[in-house]
Formats: structure tokens, sequence, C-alpha cells
């Protein structure tokens, strides 16, 4: 039968006290559009709770939470349900209900917590644990037996919501994968270096293959990374600052910085000594350093170097004493974007008249996640990550030989290129399409929400240095004009100079498929900045508070065992570790969930993120979406 206006107003008024929108008129909620069409659910859901007499204010809230719109459309959309206009034009079949007997609810409420039915005074009364009549607002005196119900209602929720957040947890826990996109190297010698460095059958080994084709990259860039530059900016040089970051030690990185010299070896362009290099403009110098004026030294001899640290504490550690130190990291940060030296920094330093006006730093360390986080948090690194080329690896298997490739084939493939830019200066530009390409991939970056971090930081710097390398082996070979001298080429086409000669231009416009995969490495090492991010403190608790923070942040939600094996913060002990779990959830940083059947067993806590104050969403208890479990408890009838 059908339901006039008035009818339901009395409804709704007998069943349910007054509240600020008890009535429905058509100046209380803002009315419809006539062009917004109301989908049949949600009419169903404002016509059921409306016939069990709910009030408007919370017809309009079940609305807003269960089809997730502003308040004000929710708002629309009951008023154009329930008006007169609309009520007319609406069969409803109410049910008979009598003053008597309670409004049966059900399954799904909003906002409120867990109701349950006593007969108080003759009457059923739904009442929540404060004994606060959930129709009338009227306060009942609970007795021992009601109040144990509410508490075994309580036990139930929680075990539920624990079972919810663990699956959650679990699923969400998983480790990121990045892996590093090898095959957009397949058109050049880095890859096929890395496929000889790791071996074939009986004689592979375990060092990643990512490892292999950046340390070729970073030396073949500090050879002759300054030969090499896009159009538009040609102080923009294609070397790096690469990191090899392991779990633990002893899986390589050793080995890939010796092998990358390998393919150098006599060919006159890597060298530790030499008084006079024959390759003026290309080659490099071999070094590690413990101090700018050591570094500054030797680069008044030469030009180009390659830093060169097994582990890179050896450098870094340095960055804490004062002044020297300040002044070799303040030293490597600039030489990483420009090539003017600043002799002045070294008090008492000699700089002779002939000094060279630029030169070209390059630096390839490795070491492990532990030795990363610990001197990083010891030393000032701010913008040094923006730098870095970080190569991260969980792989932690050896063999127990390792087989020496021949570098023959891969020198072959190295030489002819690299001692033609002695000559030549390759000076390369994007194509339209490469350059849109590329353009809008940084735009939508920047335009995220996490593009203000050190992760993103001069990131499309190391994109160009990237294209300047996949330009060095994709361009065609310029060609050679009447005034060379061919008689300096080798048979195999190895460029042998005499004296410094005038430079020529080698041009290329590199293609909008180049440009993507260089993208590709880029989005990686964004990914690999980001999960690699050393954390701050100047005590070890607060070093393991902000290594909590990061992960838990990171996961949302993660279990205690699991975030202090990924963290590695059980190096600093139990005490340490706990005390500062406990700290940040006393800050209202983060929530600790336990096991309510075992809450002393920390092998089962759970900690969740719960934001801090001015900048992140604290975190709340979920009690709507469409995940199992959620919405407004049923009420449980006695």
């Amino acid at each position: 039968m059908s339901v006039t206006p008035e009818q339901l107003r009395h409804q709704v008024s007998r069943v349910c006290p007054p509240l600020p929108l008890t009535l429905v008129r058509a100046n209380d909620i803002p009315v419809a559009e006539a062009s917004e069409e109301i989908p049949k659910n949600v009419r169903a859901q404002i016509e059921n709770l409306a016939k069990q007499g709910r009030p408007i204010a919370k017809i309009v809230r079940a609305v807003q939470t269960l089809h997730k719109c502003e308040k004000a459309k929710a708002e629309r959309f009951v008023n154009a349900v329930l008006n007169p206009g609309a009520i007319e034009n609406t069969s409803v079949e109410p049910e008979v209900e009598s003053n008597d007997e309670p409004v049966t609810e059900p399954e799904v409420h909003f906002g409120m917590g867990t109701l349950r039915q006593f007969e108080i005074a003759g009457r059923r009364v739904w009442l929540d644990r404060n004994g606060i009549d959930d129709d009338t607002g009227e306060q009942h005196k609970l007795t021992n037996a009601q109040l144990a119900e509410f508490t075994k209602i309580d036990k139930e929720q929680a075990v539920r919501e624990y079972s919810i957040l663990a699956e959650e947890s679990e699923k969400g826990a998983k480790e990121i994968e990045n892996p590093y996109p090898v095959d957009a190297w397949e058109q050049t010698p880095y890859f096929k270096f890395a496929q000889i460095c790791h071996g074939l059958g009986k004689d592979q080994n375990y060092i990643p293959l990512e490892y292999f084709i950046n340390g070729l990259m970073t030396v073949v860039g500090a050879i002759c990374g300054n030969r090499i530059v896009p159009e538009f900016n040609q102080k923009m040089e294609a070397r790096f600052i690469t990191l090899l970051l392991s779990e633990k030690g002893g899986i390589g990185k050793g080995t890939v910085l010796e092998w990358a010299k390998e393919p150098f070896i006599n060919t006159n362009l890597v060298y530790t000594n030499m008084a006079s290099p024959i390759y003026k403009k290309i080659g490099c110098y071999v070094g590690d350093f413990g101090s700018a004026r050591g570094m500054l030294e030797k680069l008044m001899q030469y030009p180009r170097m390659l830093q060169e640290y097994g582990e890179l504490s050896t450098a870094v550690e340095k960055f804490t004493i004062a002044g020297s130190g300040q002044a070799f990291r303040d030293q490597i940060l600039n030489l990483a974007d420009s090539q003017i030296p600043n002799w002045s920094t070294i008090k008492g330093m000699k700089v002779s008249s002939d000094a060279p006006k630029e030169v070209h730093n390059s630096i390839i360390a490795g070491t492990t996640d532990d030795r990363f986080q610990e001197m990083m948090m010891q030393s000032s690194w701010e913008t040094m990550i923006q730098r870095m080329n970080i190569i991260p690896t969980k792989e932690s298997r050896t063999v127990w030989k390792l087989v020496v490739p021949d570098f023959t084939p891969i020198q072959e493939l190295l030489l002819p290129r690299i001692t033609l830019l002695e000559q030549y200066r390759l000076v390369w530009s994007l194509s339209p399409e490469a350059e849109e390409i590329a353009k809008q991939w940084h735009e939508n970056l920047q335009s995220s929400s996490d593009a203000s971090g050190e992760d993103v930081g001069r990131i499309q710097v190391y994109l160009f240095r990237l294209l300047s390398h996949m330009a060095l082996w994709t361009a065609p070979l310029p060609s050679i004009d009447s005034e060379t001298d061919k008689s300096r080429f080798t048979a195999n086409g190895v460029y042998i100079p005499e004296g410094v000669t005038p430079d020529k231009i080698w041009r290329y416009e590199i293609p909008a498929d180049t440009a993507r995969k260089a993208i590709r490495i880029a989005e990686y090492q964004i990914v690999a900045r980001r999960e690699n991010m050393p954390i701050r403190g100047t005590t070890i608790f607060g070093q393991v508070e902000n290594l909590i923070k990061k992960w838990t942040f990171k996961q949302k939600s993660m279990r205690w065992v699991e975030l202090k094996r990924r963290s590695h913060i059980d190096r600093f002990g139990h005490k340490a570790c706990h005390d500062s779990l406990m700290n940040l959830q006393a800050q209202g940083i983060l929530v600790v969930k336990a096991d309510p059947e075992e809450p002393s067993d920390q092998r089962n806590w759970y900690v969740v993120w719960a934001g801090s104050a001015g900048k992140y969403q604290k975190w709340a208890e979920g009690r709507g979406g469409a995940r199992p479990g959620a919405g407004r408890k049923p009420k449980i009838a006695a």
C-alpha cells in the first residue's frame, strides 16, 4: 500500500524522538537537482531506514557512509525520496508496528558502538554498554550479568577485528617487487658484459646482472662521460655516483668493481699512476681518498677520476670530521653536478697556474644495508641520495668458486666507440616524440603526492645521464672525413691519438623507444632510493624509533616480528626495540594490536600507523567499507 507523507512523518516521530533533522521538509534539506538520478539501491536504503523509524540525520549519515558521497549529496537524495512529491509517487509497503513491539534492526548499523537488547520494565529496549537507550536516550542501570554480556561481545569483537587486521597485514607485508629492467640495455655492451660475467651452466654465479651493468656504466662514465652531453645542457656529463647495496657482505660487490675495469687494462684508459696519459680528453685515474686535500691534489694531476671504495664507509665516515670531513663531503656533492673545482676550500693548498679549469669525478662503492644505515645516520647526507645511483639486491647466494670470464669480446665492443670520443664530442637531442614522453613523465611525477622527497630529487638529471649512455651505443657512427688520419685507427677500430686534436661534433637524435627504456630505469631508481632511504637519529633510541616509523608508515600495518626483521632493528637489542615501540604508541603515532587470546605474546603483535600531528591523517578503526565484518556491528538479542 502507499504511505502518505503524513503517515511516514508520524512513524518517524513515534519511534524516534525528534533530532535536528527529524521532520522532512523542503526547507530542511536541499532539493535534488532535476538531472540527478537517484540510484535504485540508494532509494531502497533510504525507504528501508525510514520504515524503521530512523531519524533523518541518521539516514543521511547512512547514505553518506554506504555510498561514499558528500553530505550535501546525501541530503539531496534523502529529501528527494522522503519529501511529499517523491513519496506520493513511491509505493512502499511498511510493516505494521505497534507501540509495544521494538523495531527490528537491520544487520548493518552506522557510526555507533555495539548494542544489545534487554527486557526492562516489561518492554524490550536496545542499550549500549553505558545503559543508554538507543531509541529514547534514557539511561538505565545495568546489572553485573548485563555488563558481562557486553564484555563477552567486546572480546568476540576484538578477536574478529584482530583476525581481519592480521589478514590484511599479511597481504600488505609482502616484499616490494622492484626488478631492475635489465632488458633496457639489450642493445648495448653493458648487457653483453653482464651476461659474460654472470656465466653459464656450471660456471654461472649469483652476482646480479644489474651489478655488472651499472658497474661497467660507471667506469665508462668516468673514462669518457665528459664527452657525452645533451644539446640543451652541454655541462651535464654522463657520470655517476653508484652504490652497490646488499643485505649481507660477500656476494660479489668487490668482484664487480674489479671486473668492470678489466676490459680497459693495458689500454691507457684506466690507470693508477701514469706520468703522461696517451689520451688527453678521455681516460681516468682510479683511486680512493680519505680527505678533500688528497682528492683535489690528485685531480690537479689527473682531471678525470674514478673513486673506488670496496666499502663506502671508508669515505662517508670521514664526513663526520669537523672541517676537513665536511669539506670532503662538499667537494663530492659539488663535483657530482659541476666540473668547476673549488681549490680554495683547502687551507694552505698551493694551486699551480696550469691546474685544470675543469675536473670530472665519478664514484663506485659497495656496502651492506646495515652499514649504509649506520654510516648515514652519523653523517650529514643532505641531498647525497639525490645524486646517487643506488642498486640494491636481496640476493644472498654464493658459489664456491668464481670463474673469471674472457673480456676480449667486450673489449672489442667497447673500445672503438669510446676511443672515438678523444676527437669527437657526442651531442644528443630528443626527438619530438621522445621529448613529449619524457616531459609528460616528469610532469606526472611532480604532481604525485610524494614528489617532494629525496627519492625523486634530480631524477631528471639521472634520466639524462642514462640517455647519454644509451646514445653512445645506439647512435650511428660519424662519417670519417678526409682530414682524419685513418692511420691512427687499429684494425679493430680503436683510435690512437697523436697529441691534442681539435674537437669534432658527433650528433644523434634519441628516439621515443630509447626514452621509454631510460624512464623505466629512472622509475626503478626512485623505488630503490625510497626503499633504502637512511633515517636520522643521534641516539640509539632515536634511530630505532625513526626506523619503526619509516617501516610502519610504508606498510600501514605490519607484524612486529616482521618489522624488526626487515628494518634490522634487532641489532639494537630487545629493550631499545620494545621501549621505542611503546614510546611511539604513547605519542599516538602508532597503535599496537595484540592477540586478545594471548596479549603478552609479542610474536602476534601488529603495529598500525596512526599518523603524526599536522602531517598525516590519524589512523582510526574502520567501521565501513566493503571488507567482511565492516559496518556498525549488529545488535544481539538476549
